[in-house]
């Protein structure tokens, strides 16, 4: 009787996968690079979308885009410009963790990535506040009336002109009887039309943007400055159902 032998199993193709528990290290690690990606994202689709409201806003043919105050106009060009640095500091960082992984593997490169993803979002942010101080100076402008010289009871004089005929100046007068100092809003008279309408603060050139509806059909929208000699000038254009024209009213006087 023979002894009893072992038979070896025989033997397979079968691939056997080893593994092992992730460190806490490692873990920390693809944490932050997935965290790192998603804020990548966002930041660029943040930034896209600014430029696109911006682009919108100021060179859409709508009402709005003629009648950004100065300092408005300020805000979302700067808005738009911070969006676009954070898009290109975004290449700059994807380029340089090209370099850094296939190319030339350096501190230098792994620096430069790492700043450039801190420098996009820092600008990424600050596209968002100054983007939110335009909005707010849209939606909650700061009353003219709290801010400017007193202009209830003013009599301003001049003359107003069509377009199509320069010379034809027709004297005017125009009575301002209330500013609201809540809302800006006015009332005044001018000829014999009642007005209403509305200041607002302007920067460059400093002053007030006066527009005014006199009656039912004439537009007047202009701005009142102050001359270097002290003197008050209101100015600009306005539309009627016949015609439109500029005028220009000089201050005259307190009622």
């Amino acid at each position: 009787m023979c002894a009893d032998t072992q038979v070896a199993p025989p033997p397979t193709n079968e691939l056997r996968i080893i593994t092992r528990d992730e460190t806490e290290e490692e873990k920390r690690e693809r944490e932050r690079d997935d965290n790192n990606q998603k804020l990548s994202e966002r930041s660029r689709a943040l930034a896209l979308g600014i430029v696109a409201v911006v682009w919108g806003i100021m060179v859409g043919e709508t009402k709005l885009a003629h009648t950004l105050p100065h300092h408005t106009k300020v805000l979302l060009v700067v808005s738009a410009g911070l969006s676009i640095f954070a898009l290109v500091a975004d290449y700059f960082e994807y380029s340089s963790g090209y370099l850094d992984n296939y190319l030339v593997t350096t501190s230098f490169f792994k620096f430069g990535r790492m700043a450039m993803f801190a420098i996009k979002q820092f600008a990424t942010a600050a596209s968002v506040v100054v983007l939110a101080f335009a909005v707010a100076a849209l939606l909650w402008p700061v009353p003219a009336a709290a801010t400017s010289p007193t202009l209830v009871g003013t009599i301003w004089i001049g003359s107003a002109w069509p377009d199509s005929a320069p010379d034809q100046k027709s004297n005017v007068r125009l009575y301002i009887t209330s500013v609201d100092a809540f809302d800006a809003s006015v009332k005044a008279q001018e000829g014999g039309e009642r007005c209403e309408g509305k200041l607002l603060n302007v920067s460059l050139p400093p002053g007030l943007i006066l527009k005014l509806r006199c009656g039912p059909l004439t537009i007047l929208d202009g701005t009142i400055t102050t001359l270097a000699n002290g003197k008050r000038v209101y100015a600009g254009k306005y539309s009627s159902e016949v015609s439109t024209g500029q005028f220009c009213f000089k201050f005259g006087r307190n009622q």
